[in-house]
């Protein structure tokens, strides 16, 4: 055996075996760092039902699923199976209904399900809502004639009163809400009632059965004719006509776009200075009437749909403010 200086000298293969070792355990102990590190101080991107944080600063759970017995148990689960008059409403986001929703039976339970699987949904989306409109609030507090304010972007008049960000949001809400006057604005930008977005959904998408539902999440019946939109062709579609049914990567996004519509689109304006002197959703459905081809026995039926199903007790509810809803 080969010794010098009373140290035991290692054969080459030997010392390359322990190397490797070496190499190895460092290896191991960079990779478990890096498993402890990069969560605490990486924002990295969580899977589809992480919770997540939406503009509304509102921590909610994005639940996919995938038939009806799922979605029976994440109701059960957030406390949305049974919801009472005055109670607050856990923010939970369904991607969609399951395929075999259309096979619910009675039909008192797929209403229940239909319904109280679009609450928290809309009433997220009534939350952001009105956080924008507290934004347009707020940048109209700094002027002593609001309602006249022109959201201009060559006109700088308006602009010296606000910060760079401000600014950034007043022109945002004007393009978005299709308006650059403020006293425009204040009519637009406000929620659509619960009861409005429950009726008018179930009957566009017959309990969520309707083919564009169950592929596109359209379930208000929305049109597009814009080719960057995906959409489903009507199969009974007018020879000569080219318009598409929207599709929706969400029930989310369904709703978002419904509200906007509503919000935004000149056909909606009997609708919105109905909203501006009532709270009544029944009142405010006759500002529908451009909704439907059907015109005023459209209205009718969707103030029927509010008052049989009781849906005027869904306005009250409020979102539940929570940390994390896990």
């Amino acid at each position: 055996m080969n010794r010098m200086g009373g140290q035991k000298l290692l054969l080459p293969h030997r010392r390359q075996t322990i190397y490797g070792f070496l190499k190895a355990g460092a290896a191991a102990m960079l990779f478990l760092l890096i498993l402890w590190a990069v969560p605490r101080f990486l924002p990295l991107p969580g899977p589809p039902a992480a919770t997540s944080r939406i503009r509304a600063g509102l921590l909610y759970r994005y639940i996919a699923v995938n038939s009806v017995a799922d979605l029976t148990a994440a109701l059960q689960r957030y406390s949305l199976l049974e919801v009472g008059d005055g109670e607050v409403v856990t923010p939970v986001l369904f991607n969609r209904f399951p395929p075999d929703f259309i096979k619910v039976l009675p039909v008192s339970r797929r209403k229940k399900l239909f319904f109280h699987t679009l609450l928290p949904i809309a009433l997220i989306v009534g939350r952001e809502i009105t956080l924008e409109r507290g934004v347009l609030l707020h940048i109209l507090s700094k002027y002593p004639q609001p309602n006249e304010i022109i959201f201009q972007k060559k006109d700088s008049g308006w602009q010296e009163r606000l910060t760079d960000a401000e600014i950034r949001q007043a022109l945002n809400l004007a393009k978005k809400y299709k308006s650059n006057r403020a006293s425009e604005l204040l009519k637009k930008i406000r929620p659509v009632p619960v009861s409005l977005i429950l009726s008018q959904s179930a009957i566009e998408s017959a309990w969520g059965s309707s083919r564009f539902a169950r592929d596109g999440n359209n379930i208000f019946g929305i049109w597009t004719w814009n080719d960057a939109d995906d959409g489903l062709v009507p199969r009974l579609r007018e020879k000569g006509k080219t318009h598409r049914v929207k599709s929706f990567k969400s029930l989310f996004a369904a709703v978002r776009g419904y509200s906007l519509i509503l919000n935004s689109q000149p056909a909606y304006d009997y609708f919105r200075e109905l909203r501006q002197i009532t709270n009544d959703p029944e009142i405010m459905a006759a500002g529908l009437k451009k909704y439907s081809g059907r015109g005023g026995l459209y209205v009718r039926d969707v103030q029927n749909m509010i008052r049989r199903n009781r849906l005027r007790r869904y306005d009250s509810l409020k979102l539940r403010d929570v940390a994390n809803n896990d």
